[in-house]
């Protein structure tokens, strides 16, 4: 709903439609721009679809965007194909210059790694729709919606396999990563102070250390994947319930042979002496191996 009167109904007349009114759009602004007076550097709306885009305009006008991130929470089913990307999402993004949420890759990744989900859907969901471009993107595995209201919940992932998903969020290129931390909200102790654990802390430092750097695919089936990013990292991923031995055969041009690679999670290393070169991942994990660049003999 975006014109006339919001909610309603058993006598209540609901919120009114407050588009077009010159006060309220004056205060929005004024309270936006005092948050950037005091150092926000960015915001996030809320309900975006529910905003149509001639309001969106009037509100984020240039001075207003100007200098900060902006993204808005437009929640789908899906990319292309489905109804509420079609209807809210699509339309979002093209008559706005903000980014929003990934739905779409976020419906991808609960598909591949539901019990018994294919991961193949992960090796180029950009390609058929089912992500967004990387520079309107906001990737996420949770957010705070999903812990904290019920009618969400089903979309919460398996612990490990949440883990497994941050892996791919935060190995691939592409989009700005959303890590979700709270104060125990949801009394499920799961995410309470999230942004503290060594894991997440490390997966971060891998996505900051490979950004601008390519992605291509080295090999998957359905419970794994593996792919390059340039010639400075590798990234594995394996939710089978037994370790798998994957075979690299391709593209070594890229990656760098002699020279050790460590996983950033384990600290177990790789280091390429041939082509065909054997890695093994154990069951239900994952390894991100980051470039040494330091200095050793061959």
């Amino acid at each position: 709903m975006q014109n006339w009167r919001l909610c309603g109904g058993a006598g209540d007349a609901g919120l009114p439609d407050l588009n077009d009114h010159n006060r309220v759009v004056a205060q929005q602004r004024a309270y936006l721009q005092a948050l950037k007076d005091l150092g926000v550097s960015g915001f996030r709306i809320d309900a975006a679809k529910h905003m149509s885009p001639k309001q969106l305009a009037r509100i984020f006008t240039p001075d207003i965007r100007a200098g900060v991130f902006v993204f808005g929470e437009v929640i789908t089913g899906a990319g292309v194909g489905d109804t509420g990307y079609s209807l809210y999402l699509a339309p979002y993004l093209a008559n706005t210059d903000h980014s929003a949420y990934d739905f779409p890759l976020h419906s991808a990744l609960r598909r591949g790694f539901a019990f018994g989900g294919d991961l193949r859907v992960l090796n180029d969901p950009l390609s058929n729709g089912q992500a967004l471009q990387s520079a309107r993107a906001v990737t996420f595995t949770v957010t705070h919606d999903m812990p904290n209201n019920a009618i969400f919940r089903g979309q919460i992932l398996d612990p490990v396999d949440e883990t497994l998903a941050y892996a791919y969020v935060l190995g691939r290129q592409g989009g700005r990563p959303l890590l979700y931390s709270d104060h125990n909200e949801s009394g499920d102790r799961r995410w309470q102070d999230a942004y503290k654990r060594p894991d997440l802390r490390a997966m971060l430092h891998f996505h900051n250390q490979t950004l601008g750097e390519d992605q291509y695919q080295l090999a998957s089936a359905p419970c794994f994947l593996m792919f390059r990013r340039g010639a400075k990292g590798v990234v594995g991923i394996n939710k089978c319930g037994s370790a798998v031995d994957i075979e690299i055969n391709a593209n070594f041009d890229k990656l760098s042979w002699y020279t050790t690679y460590r996983d950033v999670l384990s600290g177990a290393q790789i280091r390429i002496d041939r082509r065909d070169y054997r890695i093994t991942i154990p069951a239900r994990s994952a390894r991100l191996w980051l470039r040494d660049d330091r200095k050793t003999a061959d």
